[in-house]
């Protein structure tokens, strides 16, 4: 059991935050050890042999637990001279105040998805056959739209104290990484070029570096160009159908420059390294597209073509 300890006036948050952290992954490896003995699975998370930590149990304690004692430790010199009903009644405001900044956030991402559906739609529409000739005219539509996103994220800024960024990241990381992804899509059919983490940022109105504030973070824009990647894969097949042959062939190459550039990195982030999985099968799928063109002489028909 985690007991509470007196703190006095001078001692720091984190002096006291850290025995509290230490106390709390104790317990989780004694009641592994027990499981262990009964002959039951241990996940990764309680396991005290693991030598390298999940992420799953760094992120919870580093994002989630490690914000929460430190605000508690911050209160706890104002609790020790009060009785114990007293001392969990205050908790209690503390805990109602955060329910209510989770409530204002949620409210604000749920705007915010609306508006990226609205721009998925918008952008959909260029995988029909004739919506190949209007998309100039579809990524100026959603530039406009982005001047919304802008403006909610601006308000979502309001809601949390900006320093706190990471404990209340997860309520819009998706919502984040499904903009970062339609910023990419729109960058790439005005200009058939990778969309910087900068010009994601700018589109977004929001920071790149973290100091300042409200950011986009570089695993959530690196999400975001994966599932780019997945789109492009799709559009490298209706292409062929609208009778845009050569298309195939520059999504092709533009994908196989960013799965050489993602090969670079060295992924730590569970998630994002499933998504980066799927990234050959999009490589495959647009290679078989390829393929097909060059086996019809459809790819140098075009090429011929458009020669003249």
């Amino acid at each position: 059991m985690i007991k509470v300890i007196y703190i006095s006036n001078e001692a720091r948050p984190m002096d006291v935050a850290e025995p509290w952290l230490d106390c709390l992954l104790q317990e989780f490896y004694n009641q592994s050890d027990m499981e262990k003995l009964e002959g039951l699975p241990v996940t990764p998370f309680m396991d005290r042999d693991k030598v390298t930590k999940p992420s799953s149990q760094t992120g919870f304690i580093g994002f989630v637990l490690l914000p929460l004692f430190m605000e508690l430790a911050i209160l706890f010199p104002c609790l020790e001279k009060m009785s114990v009903p007293e001392m969990f009644s205050y908790i209690q405001g503390f805990l109602s105040a955060d329910q209510e900044i989770r409530e204002d956030i949620r409210k604000v991402v749920q705007v915010l998805e609306q508006t990226a559906r609205e721009i998925l739609t918008l952008l959909q529409s260029v995988h029909q056959p004739s919506g190949f000739k209007e998309i100039p005219s579809k990524c100026a539509k959603a530039r406009e739209l982005f001047c919304t996103v802008r403006t909610h994220l601006g308000e979502l800024k309001t809601k949390f104290p900006v320093e706190q960024y990471y404990r209340f990241h997860e309520h819009w990381r998706f919502v984040l990484q499904r903009l970062a992804f339609l910023a990419a899509f729109v960058v790439y059919l005005e200009s058939e070029s990778l969309v910087t983490r900068d010009e994601v940022a700018q589109i977004l109105g929001i920071e790149v570096v973290r100091e300042k504030g409200f950011h986009l973070d570089v695993e959530d824009y690196l999400a975001g160009v994966l599932i780019m990647a997945s789109e492009l894969s799709r559009l490298a097949v209706n292409s062929v159908t609208a009778g845009d042959y050569s298309r195939p062939l520059r999504i092709s190459n533009f994908i196989n420059e960013l799965d050489s550039g993602f090969r670079l990195l060295n992924l730590k982030n569970d998630p994002l390294r499933k998504r980066y999985d799927g990234l050959k099968y999009d490589v495959k799928k647009i290679e078989e597209v390829v393929y097909d063109l060059s086996i019809r002489g459809l790819a140098k028909e075009q090429e011929a073509g458009g020669d003249k």
